[in-house]
């Protein structure tokens, strides 16, 4: 129950920033651009115009990374498009912005988990995929959902440097215990093959409800 609450409230934040983000610097940074395109129409020399030019690109980008932080704070947005797209928007950003190739593979036929287990399972893919790109030095970082009949199976792989596991409760930063915190909450495991030098591969495992098609919830 406190760990219900603690994924509420943290969503709730999020989304509130998410809205901020949208609503207000985004407007503002919009403005801005207007004003720009403004000052263009006054630009005396060519080194003006390409100064003015230079300054509404870089004004774009930041205007676009500001939308995709916002969709990916805010909840509402997440569960509306669903885990697949969600996962593959942000790798899309990812790859715009990084020099690593990536790659995303879905096997087997797409099956609903339900809304709060996939935002859990997007919360995981999200903070594997941030560790593994800040962390691990790979030039190579591959993305596989698999929905089997009995599982559904997510992940993370790339050939970077590794770590050591045995460290991993000295960690803090890398946000593991959160995490394994939320597989838990799925019902589901974490496994973590890495090792210096070997690259790392981590895995979610969760089982489907028999009944329903969703994975079960836990209060543990």
């Amino acid at each position: 129950e406190v760990f219900n609450a603690k994924i509420e409230a943290n969503e709730i934040t999020m989304t509130q920033i998410s809205i901020e983000l949208h609503d207000n610097l985004a407007t503002q940074l919009g403005l801005t651009k207007m004003t720009l395109h403004v000052v263009a129409e006054d630009a005396i020399t060519e080194k003006q115009a390409m100064v003015i030019e230079k300054m509404d690109n870089m004004l774009e980008t930041v205007i676009d990374d500001l939308h995709n932080i916002s969709h990916s704070l805010n909840s509402n947005f997440i569960i509306n498009k669903g885990l697949i797209a969600v996962l593959k928007k942000e790798l899309d950003v990812f790859e715009s912005q990084k020099q690593i190739a990536f790659s995303f593979v879905v096997n087997g036929e797409y099956i609903s988990l339900g809304h709060e287990s996939e935002l859990l399972i997007y919360r995981i893919g999200q903070e594997l995929l941030h560790n593994a790109i800040k962390y691990s030095q790979a030039s190579e970082i591959a993305l596989t959902l698999t929905y089997s009949p009995s599982f559904f199976t997510m992940e993370i792989t790339d050939n970077g440097i590794g770590f050591d596991k045995n460290i991993i409760s000295e960690m803090n930063g890398l946000g593991f215990f959160n995490m394994h915190e939320r597989a838990k909450h799925l019902g589901g495991t974490l496994d973590i093959q890495t090792g210096a030098s070997q690259g790392t591969k981590i895995t979610l495992q969760v089982e489907y409800d028999k009944h329903s098609n969703t994975v079960n919830i836990t209060n543990g």
